[in-house]
């Protein structure tokens, strides 16, 4: 896969059978995060069943990647709230995120209240202290249905 320019958002299709660690979910093709000091944010849909999509964040949320960010989620919330009945979920999984910023948090709070108003079950996955501790000191984990492993966020 090529680089991605910095700030680029790139949705992918995960694909092949996966390893553990995972849960049901083909392992990101692309960059390891830890590649990404450059400040880019590379995102993965998926959808593990019908109602389900996972969007897996990998790099850096901060003001430049947010927008970008943003609206990946925004679409992924239009296509499980134009389904037939209610019980769809989103599940944002954190677990590779390396920075989240002032701007990712904002997202999340949007993102919560979208998810509201179109019925679906909102998670989030926050499989590392970067994200645990940045969702603790702004009470989001307070409001927000978050998991440490991406197993049981989608169900």
């Amino acid at each position: 896969m090529p680089d991605s320019p910095s700030g680029a958002v790139s949705p992918t299709p995960a694909t092949g059978a996966p390893p553990g660690g995972h849960g049901g979910l083909a392992p990101w093709p692309g960059p390891d995060p830890a590649d990404l000091a450059d400040g880019s944010l590379v995102v993965s849909a998926t959808s593990p069943r019908a109602g389900v999509v996972v969007a897996r964040a990998i790099g850096e949320i901060d003001l430049l990647t947010a927008p970008g960010w943003r609206l990946v989620l925004a679409a992924a919330v239009r296509m499980l709230g134009s389904g037939a009945g209610r019980g769809s979920r989103l599940v944002c999984d954190l677990s590779p995120v390396t920075f989240l910023g002032a701007s990712g948090l904002d997202v999340l709070v949007d993102l919560a209240e979208q998810c509201g108003q179109a019925g679906v079950d909102l998670r989030v996955v926050a499989g590392n202290r970067r994200v645990t501790r940045v969702l603790r000191l702004s009470t989001l984990d307070r409001h927000l249905a978050v998991d440490d492993r991406i197993e049981r966020a989608v169900g």
